[in-house]
């Protein structure tokens, strides 16, 4: 069935195809610095920037003889002793013509994300905003907030050549 990374901040979405739970799974860890050495990107201690990349594709003959294709990408970066962290994803497939692109933020034990929807078919478009330690009421806070710490965040990397060649370009992104 078709993936869909863009769950809940943090990475608390779920559900979908196996290569892609290895990824959910990451994103759900990379912000604790689980499954990373001395605790995550710049040692649990360092309180270091990080920044990390990831990309997957999958292509399949479908009953219709034609060849459908899925990509992933998600950028995310962040500074441990500031607490606060970014991640970028993007999603498309070719067989069901949706795409999707998410902004995730946090901030401490805050955080929003912002996913973006649409139907290349019927050209339907639409936002999805989830909140993670507040409710939408503290969205103008959060983003003041988030705002004056971005200064404490890596730059996120240019996606690959390859990931660009595939159709998903670093600036695709809200």
């Amino acid at each position: 069935g078709p993936i869909d990374p863009f769950g809940r901040p943090g990475g608390l979405g779920g559900g979908f195809g196996s290569i892609m739970k290895q990824f959910d799974e990451m994103s759900r860890n990379m912000g604790a610095g689980a499954g990373f050495p001395n605790g995550g990107p710049g040692g649990r201690g360092g309180g270091g920037q990080y920044a990390c990349q990831s990309f997957a594709m999958c292509s399949r003959m479908g009953p219709d003889g034609k060849m459908h294709t899925e990509r992933f990408a998600n950028s995310e970066v962040g500074n441990h002793a500031h607490g606060i962290r970014e991640a970028q994803q993007a999603y498309s497939n070719s067989s069901t013509g949706i795409d999707k692109m998410g902004l995730e933020r946090q901030l401490g034990d805050r955080g929003r994300k912002v996913v973006r929807e649409r139907n290349r078919q019927s050209m339907e478009e639409r936002t999805t905003e989830m909140f993670r330690g507040m409710d939408e009421s503290g969205r103008d806070d959060f983003d003041r907030s988030f705002g004056a710490k971005a200064q404490h965040l890596p730059q996120h990397p240019r996606m690959s050549p390859q990931a660009i060649a595939a159709g998903i370009p670093s600036n695709a992104l809200p």
